[in-house]
């Protein structure tokens, strides 16, 4: 009898171990999302939807930032001349999530340093409405659910539900997430959204409307969507190209998006 309690106590033991050492290396936020992680993967359906959902703190904000290596440079920054490319969408398990353009060479997606593309209103960076950040109309991607808010970017994270199989060979992933950020107003602080933790939303539905603000990069005031693309199969979720979910080049400068509502 001894000897069977022996097992668990040391289980136990190890498993405290390996989280205070956690802890000591890579901090809380990390830490509770591997432990949420593990007992998801050991207890599935066990805990509910809301339990991925982690506010990430500002220490953290610089080693993942959803705007890419340039954020640091904006001094110099300048819009340049675009040459818009035309909108042509092919077959695809998503619908584009707003309208407006890709029209900075640096705000592409790169599975490197830009996890995802920015899409701008227009090319000069602004709303639609002189003295206004507010842009065009955001809506859900996906059928889904809301698993993350991190209100200082205004950034959403959206658990699709599985995508369709007749999809399964011409995507990377059935199952994935997708990522807003800065629906808000970087000087009011007026929120773009009223999305929560736990919502379920629709495929078209609208969600709200592009922004400005950002917590990563404050002096980037261009009216925009970053929208990202996460593979939940694979081991870190990492990003993927947007292009063969929405069927809309996620890499050109000047490509034009169309939500087709």
């Amino acid at each position: 009898m001894k000897n069977i309690l022996t097992i668990p106590v040391t289980l136990a033991a190890g498993l405290l171990t390996a989280v205070v050492v956690s802890l000591l290396l890579f901090g809380t936020a990390k830490t509770t999302t591997t432990v949420m992680y593990m007992f998801n993967s050991i207890f599935p359906g066990a805990a509910p939807e809301r339990t991925y959902s982690a506010a990430r703190p500002e220490a953290e904000i610089g080693q993942a930032s959803v705007l890419g290596d340039s954020d640091s440079s904006f001094a110099d920054f300048k819009i340049p001349q675009v040459r818009e490319v035309a909108f042509h969408k092919k077959p695809s398990p998503l619908i584009v999530p707003t309208d407006g353009i890709a029209a900075h060479k640096n705000f592409l997606y790169d599975p490197v340093s830009h996890g995802g593309v920015d899409i701008w209103t227009n090319v000069n960076g602004k709303g639609l409405e002189a003295g206004s950040s507010r842009g065009y109309l955001v809506y859900a991607a996906c059928t889904g659910t809301v698993i993350r808010v991190y209100q200082p970017n205004e950034e959403i994270e959206i658990k699709c539900d599985r995508l369709p199989e007749e999809f399964a060979s011409e995507v990377p992933s059935l199952d994935i997430k997708i990522l807003y950020a800065h629906m808000g107003d970087a000087v009011t602080k007026e929120r773009y959204h009223s999305l929560y933790v736990g919502q379920r939303v629709s495929k078209g539905q609208q969600v709200g409307w592009q922004g400005n603000v950002s917590s990563i990069a404050p002096v980037n005031r261009v009216t925009h969507l970053h929208f990202g693309i996460y593979d939940l199969s694979r081991s870190g979720r990492p990003t993927v190209n947007p292009e063969s979910y929405i069927g809309v080049p996620a890499t050109v400068v000047g490509q034009i998006f169309k939500t087709q509502q």
